[in-house]
């Protein structure tokens, strides 16, 4: 190649790897190409809660209640990020200037604080350490958004009106039409699906709220049947 024309008419994969980055980047000068921009890289962001004791424990309970804590408040700065964890990690740092290391990946990730402190107790309960701890550092990493999650009929407050909204709904359907028209759905392991109608008064006298229906006894059931005058003796 006798000119600079020649070279910038070679491919730049033949160009890179007959003659390597040397000629590559004097391709790249002749062909105008520019250069790639710089992407700035940094470490994964994690959530780190630390707890230090200079006088250090080797009480199983002490660090359990410790870690638990811990737990608890790693899982407040994830709720109030509104993030998830997929890594949950553990480290111990011993008196004897042992360190002990312990991660667990979770699927789905992990936000409430309930299971955030199980997995945290799990990972203590894992190392063992033999002398005393005298630092504790819990760390979520693989930070993400939480998936979406089915709330429960009763889940918060909401959940508790609507529960208290649904009860006299039902009360007032029992009082208007009798308690035999009525039925709900109960868990059954033993039904091909799982699920079985349950009569809303059960046959203590209650009914599926839990209320004492033995008053309502000798009054229509079905709905719609009118109901029955009592005549005095």
């Amino acid at each position: 190649m006798a000119t600079a024309g020649a070279l910038g008419r070679l491919p730049a994969a033949a160009v890179g790897l007959r003659f390597g980055t040397e000629e590559l980047a004097a391709w790249e000068r002749v062909t105008g190409r520019p250069e790639p921009p710089l992407r700035p890289w940094s470490s994964p962001e994690t959530l780190t809660v630390a707890r230090r004791d200079d006088e250090g424990s080797a009480d199983a309970l002490v660090l359990q209640n410790l870690v638990a804590t811990m737990g608890a408040d790693l899982a407040g700065q994830l709720a109030a990020r509104g993030q998830a964890t997929a890594l949950l990690t553990l480290r111990l740092t011993c008196a004897d200037g042992g360190r002990l290391v312990r991660s667990r990946a979770h699927q789905p990730p992990l936000q409430a604080s309930q299971t955030v402190t199980a997995t945290a107790c799990d990972l203590l309960a894992a190392l063992r350490p033999a002398a005393s701890v005298t630092d504790m550092a819990l760390m979520a990493g693989d930070l993400c958004v939480p998936p979406p999650r089915q709330q429960d009929l009763w889940d918060d407050g909401r959940g508790r009106s609507d529960a208290t909204r649904l009860e006299t709904v039902l009360a007032a359907h029992a009082r208007r039409y009798g308690h035999g028209g009525l039925q709900r759905l109960q868990r059954d392991p033993t039904a091909p699906d799982g699920w079985r109608w349950l009569d809303l008064e059960s046959a203590d006298g209650q009914d599926g709220m839990g209320k004492d229906r033995s008053r309502g006894r000798g009054r229509a059931a079905n709905r719609g049947a009118p109901v029955e005058p009592e005549w005095g003796g």
